[in-house]
């Protein structure tokens, strides 16, 4: 039997499209990323290194870490928003009020719902008179501390002015 010698198949090249046409593929996402630490869009960060929102895409798509680093970079703009908050409340009272409203609503929030068990509607129907008085002496109790609490946030702001 006589075997055919069989030619080695030429090497594929390395031709084809290159990612972002052909720029500096390490200048590019040093672009990306800078717009992206800023809280940027893809779209934007694509505008900014000058690439196709297509090759961003496929690229993020082939390189899932800096997929990954991007979505971290995104995070910084409000890490450093808290930062600055908590900076702020040590020299500004009124705006340490309004993060506690927010932050602890139990507590300081000038809102108040009056509800029954589990946050249901109160029932009144099946209540004796006497507790029916009861409750209405505790929601006006409770009005009056709202309101009071209004008041001193009111007096507590006019003072910091």
């Amino acid at each position: 039997m006589i075997k055919k010698q069989v030619e080695p198949r030429p090497r594929k090249s390395n031709a084809g499209r290159k990612w972002f046409d052909g720029k500096n593929e390490k200048e590019v996402i040093a672009k990306l990323e800078e717009v992206w630490e800023i809280g940027g869009s893809d779209a934007e960060a694509a505008l900014h290194a000058d690439i196709s929102t297509f090759s961003l895409s496929r690229y993020l798509q082939a390189y899932p870490k800096i997929s990954l680093r991007k979505e971290a970079l995104k995070e910084k703009p409000t890490l450093t928003a808290r930062r600055e908050v908590v900076k702020g409340l040590q020299s500004d009272p009124e705006f340490s009020l309004k993060y506690l409203e927010r932050k602890k609503k139990n507590e300081f929030s000038l809102r108040s719902e009056l509800t029954g068990a589990d946050g249901k509607p109160i029932s009144y129907t099946d209540m004796s008179e006497e507790e029916l008085d009861k409750k209405i002496a505790e929601t006006q109790t409770k009005l009056k501390e709202s309101k009071s609490k209004r008041i001193l946030s009111e007096d507590y702001t006019n003072i910091a002015e």
